[in-house]
């Protein structure tokens, strides 16, 4: 796998996909330099399931937003996931509360009437 170096101490990679772990969700990370030579592996990477969304109430508000939406799914507080948003749009909301199958947020304001779709994301992705 080809990682791109950003300083002395970083590196951005790709994940690889997770093959048959027979239950594990994570793989032991470690580095090479020349192919042959690997390091200690001293992190683990840790995959997740994606949230899934199942409903989200009320399914309308007003333009200025501030209304208090209940978005119900699965996958919210699974170990894997840190920093979870909810995102209206483009815009990125912290919730106010968050549990296993329910998350708690206001509505950002519009900036025209219509549509808007909402999704989960974790990790900053």
């Amino acid at each position: 796998m080809n990682a791109t170096v950003v300083d002395a101490s970083t590196l951005i990679c790709d994940s690889p996909p997770l093959g048959n772990t027979d239950g594990d969700n994570w793989y032991n990370v470690s580095v090479t330099l020349d192919g042959d030579f690997v390091s200690k592996a001293t992190g683990k990477f840790y995959y997740y399931d994606n949230p899934t969304i199942d409903s989200v109430l009320p399914m309308l508000g007003p333009m200025a937003g501030n209304t208090e939406s209940i978005i119900k799914g699965t996958g919210f507080t699974q170990k894997a996931i840190c920093d979870l948003k909810v995102r209206y749009g483009a815009t990125h909301l912290v919730p106010k509360e968050v549990e296993s199958n329910r998350v708690k947020v206001l509505s950002p304001p519009a900036g025209r009437p219509g549509q808007v779709v909402v999704s989960i994301s974790g990790n900053n992705q």
